[in-house]
């Protein structure tokens, strides 16, 4: 979740040219409605205000398309829901996975994880913005 802020200025940056952000989640719908939402008290809501984190301003697909019950896994920390076929498809082994696709749907870099310490989390952020400008320069 660190890295919502530093993705909403990467999306308030860009937004208007030819440039999308999209996040998938391991979440239903309604979680991730939730999550905005800070006048709900589910869970989702509650992780947001706990963890102090803003609202997501950038397109958020969820991953899975109904709810399914928890493993009873001891001692697990995991936020998501059991809905693992985004992670499989797409060969997510954390959280958050960024890929970066060109204009032509190329892959262009991928990053697993994200900085938690502010002055790596700008570097990292500057590094997107630097390949996102690269790209939006090139010609089709």
């Amino acid at each position: 979740m660190h890295e919502i802020p530093y993705l909403n200025s990467i999306y308030n940056q860009y937004s208007g040219q030819d440039f999308q952000l999209i996040s998938v989640a391991n979440n239903v719908k309604e979680d991730l409605i939730a999550f905005n939402d800070s006048a709900r008290n589910e869970w989702m809501s509650n992780v947001r205000k706990v963890m102090k984190t803003e609202t997501i301003n950038y397109e958020i697909i969820p991953a899975c398309s109904k709810r399914k019950k928890r493993k009873q896994v001891k001692n697990t920390r995991t936020v998501g829901l059991e809905c693992d076929n985004i992670t499989k498809d797409y060969f997510v082994h954390s959280y958050p996975t960024t890929y970066i696709i060109d204009k032509m749907g190329i892959v262009r870099y991928v990053s697993s994880g994200f900085a938690l310490e502010d002055g790596y989390a700008e570097k990292q952020a500057a590094e997107y913005k630097e390949i996102i400008t690269r790209l939006l320069s090139e010609s089709k």
